[in-house]
């Protein structure tokens, strides 16, 4: 992990359920955003053992255990220059030998927990991250990097993935004593190629609802409709204009048979964001299941012009047809995204596993190889090393 006061990028945060997905619209900055009718989306009947869940409070993600107090006034050396502070901080989070992070996607934990528990996804690591800066007297702040649609898949289901990171600033705003020669971007994904998107102020009632948000996600994935929606329900109310959160309930609502609720919640995300091609192709998915099907046609093609220069685009539809064994399809798939971004090692990785299912080891140790140098973790690369090894003795036996 590096720190410098440029981005650096090292995972994604926000987690957001997708069905399907969006078109297009031209959006005004300028133009109000809708307020959301929160009170008329919920339907709590639908759920009756939703009450029963606890929810975590906001303020208790972000408190910090004795243990890691003590982590960051051990740190922090009094009459050292800001930025040095700010450095040994995260160089200490990120010191393997002295703080053993692991990264796991599913890792939905308050501040306190990812510190004694050692593992977190981006969300919780950057809220563990933002409470400790806090507390050593820095002033952060979340920020939401707007990158392109970026896909995942996970038992059986695509997920649509967005990411935040901190922003230390320069100035402290109470006493207006400027603390930093410039800010220091905090990120927690190494690639450079997301270095250039734009971002926009987060609140931290966002962040809340985004944490709800990636419970309740998980909560899908495990098929505990009743407990997501309690989650989703505390995301609205702390946020009631997170389009995530609403997309989410559109899901559950749609699988729990209330279709003209999904349908609703749907159309309240796009309200929000005219260009959310996610809610766009959710809605598609319904109206197909409708009967609507001219409908959900068009918007379907709208989609599909928008996203086919999309590499993650052909990622995901690359990663679909590798879990319906159409390898051939599959390759095709990768091999378009390596044409529009030869960076990302998750492509040739993917091609890897296809032509592994092929039997054909000559590409899959090619393809491995490829990832190997294209990934800038030294854990990413280790574990491509340790998959070509593997490799090597399968292909002993034959």
């Amino acid at each position: 992990m590096f720190l410098t006061s440029k981005p650096l990028y090292f995972s994604r945060a926000m987690l957001m359920l997708a069905f399907s997905f969006v078109i297009s619209a031209c959006t005004s900055l300028e133009q109000p955003r809708p307020q959301i009718d929160v009170a008329g989306l919920l339907n709590d009947p639908t759920f009756p053992s939703a009450d029963q869940y606890h929810i975590e409070s906001p303020e208790s993600l972000f408190e910090l255990s004795e243990e890691a107090k003590a982590f960051v006034s051990s740190t922090i050396r009094p009459g050292k220059p800001q930025e040095q502070q700010v450095f040994d901080l995260m160089d200490r989070i990120f010191d393997r030998s002295d703080y053993d992070l692991l990264y796991r996607a599913d890792a939905n934990t308050n501040a306190s927990d990812t510190f004694e528990n050692r593992a977190a996804n981006c969300l919780s690591l950057t809220i563990m991250t933002y409470a400790m800066s806090r507390y050593a007297g820095f002033n952060a702040r979340f920020q939401q990097v707007n990158i392109p649609e970026f896909w995942t898949r996970r038992s059986g289901y695509t997920l649509v993935n967005g990411h935040i990171n901190l922003r230390v600033i320069k100035w402290n705003r109470e006493s207006s004593v400027t603390l930093l020669k410039k800010d220091i971007i905090i990120d927690f994904d190494p690639q450079d190629g997301l270095r250039n998107f734009s971002v926009n102020d987060l609140t931290k009632e966002t962040i809340v609802a985004m944490y709800y948000n990636n419970k309740a996600a998980e909560l899908v994935l495990d098929g505990e409709l009743n407990h997501a929606y309690a989650y989703l329900k505390a995301a609205l109310k702390t946020d009631p204009n997170f389009k995530g959160a609403l997309l989410n309930l559109g899901l559950v609502y749609r699988q729990a048979g209330q279709l003209e609720l999904a349908e609703r919640a749907y159309l309240s995300a796009i309200a929000l964001d005219m260009d959310y091609l996610t809610a766009w192709e959710n809605l598609a998915t319904l109206h197909q299941r409708l009967g609507k099907t001219q409908e959900a046609e068009a918007i379907y093609a709208r989609i599909e012009k928008q996203r086919v220069t999309n590499p993650y685009y052909h990622m995901m539809l690359a990663e679909e047809a590798l879990d319906a064994s159409n390898y051939g399809e599959s390759i095709a798939h990768f091999k378009r995204a390596i044409s529009i971004d030869d960076s990302p090692h998750q492509f040739y990785f993917g091609l890897a596993k296809a032509y592994f299912e092929l039997d054909e080891f000559d590409n899959t140790k090619r393809y491995l190889t490829l990832a190997k140098r294209k990934a800038r973790g030294q854990r990413i690369a280790s574990d491509y090393g340790d998959k070509m090894s593997m490799l090597a003795k399968i292909d002993k036996l034959n």
